[in-house]
């Protein structure tokens, strides 16, 4: 008898508790065409609503985010959640 270990990645969804995070996302508004900058100051990942394989090369998940107020965002006319910033 012999024995060989296959190799694995494994992945720990939501292991312990949850961290809070700041989130940037940079891309492009397709309806205006302009580059856009979106700053979420402060939330947290909540667990997976959704989880599909399709064959070894392609999955996805959709995981909920909670946006949360920071309170160290301070200013007349200053945003605690999210700031969007479009680029010229």
């Amino acid at each position: 008898m012999s024995y060989k270990a296959l190799q694995a990645n494994v992945v720990e969804w939501l292991a312990g508790s949850q961290k809070e995070r700041s989130l940037i996302f940079h891309g492009v508004n397709k309806a205006s065409r302009k580059q856009v900058v979106m700053e979420v100051f402060r939330g947290k990942f909540g667990f997976a609503d959704k989880y599909s394989i399709l064959g070894k090369d392609f999955r996805s998940a959709g995981l909920k985010f909670e946006v949360l107020a920071d309170p160290l965002q301070t200013g007349d006319g200053l945003s605690q959640w999210v700031r969007e910033t479009l680029l010229s």
